[in-house]
């Protein structure tokens, strides 16, 4: 949906080329701003250049927010020994 807003496609394929649809630099910095704004994803340019297809792009946007994840620290201790919040052991919620 972003690329056909972008490139101003009615119908795009997982399988179509960015720049073979007429996407060109500008475009894809305007692909990256929208990807920004509605994921809070900062995905490098160059990663436009590099997957261009839909498909391609998909997997490399999956695989960045993925490891967005893992790097975020865990909401509790992660050992068992660690001390939980009682609220959470009593099952309450606020």
């Amino acid at each position: 949906m972003v690329w056909a807003s972008v490139l101003d496609a009615p119908r795009i394929g997982r399988h179509d080329d960015f720049f073979a649809l007429g996407g060109h630099s500008l475009s894809a910095t305007r692909v990256a701003a929208r990807l920004r704004q509605s994921l809070g994803l900062d995905l490098p340019l160059h990663t436009l250049f590099e997957q261009r297809t839909v498909a391609a792009l998909a997997i490399a946007v999956e695989t960045v927010l993925l490891a967005e994840l893992e790097a975020e620290p865990a909401p509790f201790p992660a050992t068992a020994d660690a001390a939980v919040p009682s609220l959470v052991l009593q099952g309450e919620t606020s």
